[in-house]
């Protein structure tokens, strides 16, 4: 790699890092708020009115993974043409999107109201006299999802343009917003539940308004205004249909497996794989947010026709978002009894083995991240979502198989590994025959490199806790035991998990932040 390359890849990377950590700091603003927002929301509606507000909104959130398909989708075709540089194209993919998201909106609303409604009003055990409140939710909760769903070309917009700053502050004044809505509730005497749901809309209303805003004067392509482009507009709903089979696989796969469970073996073990989700859903949220970054960066790479920086960026973004989850997981699974006493209490049976065999599967999905990105990149995920449906829904069926003749429930977990296992290697050889992707090099540089720096570090780590005089039964042995583990293991990734130009990137990046903390 010559001095050039390097300067450029260097820049591409200050860029992604300075989002990264934007995004870092909204993920911890967001959910410090948030933890505090539903404590007084609790207080002030009660538990049974929360309840109740939860149980009738999430009718509507059935929808949300619709919502979370079609941003995916608009950042594809958003961050594709930015790559392009064709202004004008862009505008028009904005005005059809708008007038897409409008048609999904209104087929939403009809469903909400008559299946919907139908379902709240008959089959839902809400006491009389909370009925009417309950309408009202549900009506104001429609109103507030019509207003997010609509927001998603904007956010798409700003993300595709890699802006991620005013992302991260819309989402902390979202955050805020909600905490503000909470302490009002206080000032009203009449149905809070109703006063809460109609606040909770009226943030949305200003989210919403926020984005608009700001995108029709800082992008030109964000005109107001309507286009029915049909060989577009069929592109993009073709793209989205296919998104939404490869996320109904993935849903019904780990929904499958909870059914799965409590047919063999009870609430009690379905238990234990909730409280495995919450552990590993706290772990992947560090490499979503890289990843978040990362998106927008492959897609303009491969529409300006750059694959050769495409493919470095695949393997370097494929290690950083292993080692994103690698870092965190490691004193987490070597620690893992005292993590889950301090936290639980009363550790439920299973809840360890499942927390364990869970992140080993998230750390192999990682692995997959920036193969996803280039297959979506391409637009042409017909074969691709066929492949991963077929491979994803598969682990339900043989679970259940083998569970009938050898009964333990570690068995589904094992599996869920084999799958993804199965999921990388299948994806390696589609976006190879997409993009050419050199798999040898992508073997060579990333999963070598991962597997021996991994090894390393949890044979030194595993000595060091296994021989160590410092208490794994106290919070300050934890800490040191943590920091221990952590130096270890970015010492192992430095030394063994990065090439020879990325251990330069990272001195150059290091370099520039030590003489910005000096000069200040």
């Amino acid at each position: 790699m010559d001095a050039y390359e390097i300067m450029a890849s260097t820049s591409n990377n200050k860029i992604i890092l300075k989002n990264t950590g934007m995004l870092y700091i909204r993920m911890l603003v967001v959910m410090a708020v948030s933890f505090y927002t539903v404590r007084i929301v609790l207080e002030e509606l009660g538990i049974s009115d929360y309840g109740l507000y939860n149980i009738v909104g999430g009718i509507v959130v059935l929808f949300s993974f619709l919502k979370t398909t079609l941003t995916s989708a608009s950042q594809r075709f958003f961050s594709f043409t930015i790559g392009k540089g064709n202004v004008k194209e862009m505008e028009e993919i904005f005005k059809t999107n708008i007038f897409f998201y409008l048609i999904v909106c209104a087929v939403i609303i009809i469903l909400s109201e008559t299946i919907g409604l139908w379902f709240l009003n008959s089959q839902l055990n809400i006491e009389l006299d909370r009925i009417e409140a309950a309408n009202w939710t549900y009506q104001m909760s429609i109103i507030a999802f019509i207003l997010s769903t609509m927001t998603v070309p904007y956010e798409s917009v700003i993300t595709s343009h890699e802006n991620m700053s005013f992302y991260a502050y819309v989402s902390i004044l979202e955050a805020f917003l909600k905490l503000i809505v909470a302490y009002l509730l206080a000032l009203f005497q009449y149905d809070k539940l109703i006063i809460y749901s109609i606040l909770i809309t009226f943030s949305s209303l200003v989210v919403f308004l926020v984005y608009a805003i700001y995108c029709q004067k800082k992008f030109q392509e964000c005109s107001f205004g309507f286009s029915w482009n049909r060989k577009m507009f069929k592109e993009i709903a073709a793209y989205s249909a296919w998104n939404i089979v490869g996320t109904t696989a993935s849903i019904v796969n780990n929904q499958g497996s909870n059914i799965v469970l409590n047919l063999y073996f009870g609430t009690v073990v379905n238990g234990a794989k909730a409280i495995a989700s919450q552990i590993i859903g706290v772990a992947t949220r560090f490499s979503s947010n890289f990843f978040t970054a990362v998106r927008p960066r492959l897609i303009k790479l491969y529409a300006s026709g750059r694959l050769d920086e495409m493919y470095k960026l695949i393997n370097q973004s494929a290690k950083v978002s292993y080692f994103l989850i690698f870092i965190i997981a490691l004193p987490l699974i070597l620690q893992i009894d005292y993590v889950l006493s301090l936290w639980l209490g009363h550790v439920p049976p299973y809840a360890k083995i499942f927390a364990i065999l869970s992140i080993v599967s998230i750390l192999i999905d990682s692995l997959s991240n920036p193969l996803v990105s280039a297959a979506q990149a391409t637009g042409n995920i017909k074969k691709y979502q066929i492949t991963l449906c077929i491979i994803l829904l598969s682990g339900v069926p043989v679970s259940y198989c083998l569970l009938s003749f050898y009964k333990n429930p570690n068995l589904v977990f094992y599996i869920t590994i084999f799958i993804s296992l199965i999921s990388l290697i299948a994806r390696l050889i589609i976006v190879r025959s997409l993009i050419k992707l050199p798999v040898k090099s992508f073997l060579k540089d990333v999963v070598f490199h991962v597997c021996l720096s991994s090894t390393l570090s949890v044979i030194v780590a595993y000595i060091y806790i296994h021989y160590s005089h410092s208490s794994g039964n106290s919070f300050l042995g934890f800490v040191v035991n943590t920091l221990i583990i952590l130096i270890v293991t970015v010492a192992a990734i430095i030394v063994f998990g990065l090439n020879k130009t990325e251990r330069t990137q990272v001195k150059t990046i290091l370099n520039k932040l030590i003489n910005k903390l000096i000069l200040r």
